[in-house]
């Protein structure tokens, strides 16, 4: 029964090393997943903000071209 316990808290100690030496890395793995979180958000406002320009950009073509047409005619 002394062996088997004595199995049991190296077992243990084993695992608390295990673990503390795991523990850095869980930490970084969380602050990457944080970071590719936050990669997405900016990528979806980025493609956000990219929509509007070219939603602008068209609006903004056909005025000129509205506005062109209305020059020659009056020339």
């Amino acid at each position: 029964m002394v062996w088997l316990c004595g199995e049991v808290t190296a077992q243990l100690v084993a695992a608390q090393q295990s673990m503390a030496e795991l523990t850095p890395l869980i930490e970084e793995a969380d602050s990457l997943w944080s970071w590719v979180a936050e990669a997405r958000r900016h990528a979806d406002e980025a493609e956000r903000v990219f929509e509007a320009l070219l939603a602008r950009s068209r609006r903004d073509d056909e005025e000129a071209a509205k506005v062109r047409k209305e020059w020659d005619e009056m020339l």
